[in-house]
């Protein structure tokens, strides 16, 4: 590798939504969607000059998951999880997405 990349985590569910493990390639960035998880990987060029390119992805592949509901009658959910970006010396800069929560308290 020698340049940095940057890779996009979500999960989804349920599991088994597709029968097999998908990879999509598209202009500059590669999806890889298997056994509950999913994988974009792209250039840290690309990403830094696309700032809604994350927001893009998501809805992209809220997309191809309707299309295949169409096919399989199954209901989904994408869950965005973590960005790495990788550097040609195998440091990984990890973000963390976090989703929200509440706290009940009783007294």
């Amino acid at each position: 590798m020698s340049e940095i990349t940057v890779k996009l985590h979500w999960t989804y569910t349920p599991v088994g939504f597709f029968e097999e493990a998908i990879t999509l390639q598209r202009d500059g960035y590669q999806i890889e969607i298997a056994d509950g998880n999913i994988v974009a990987t792209t250039s840290a060029a690309l990403f830094d000059s696309h700032p809604a390119l994350h927001y893009t992805l998501t809805q992209e592949l809220h997309g191809y998951f309707s299309g295949a509901q169409l096919l399989n009658y199954e209901t989904f959910s994408i869950v965005e999880g973590a960005i790495d970006r990788c550097h040609p010396n195998g440091r990984v800069d990890k973000t963390i997405a976090v989703q929200g929560c509440g706290v009940l308290t009783l007294t």
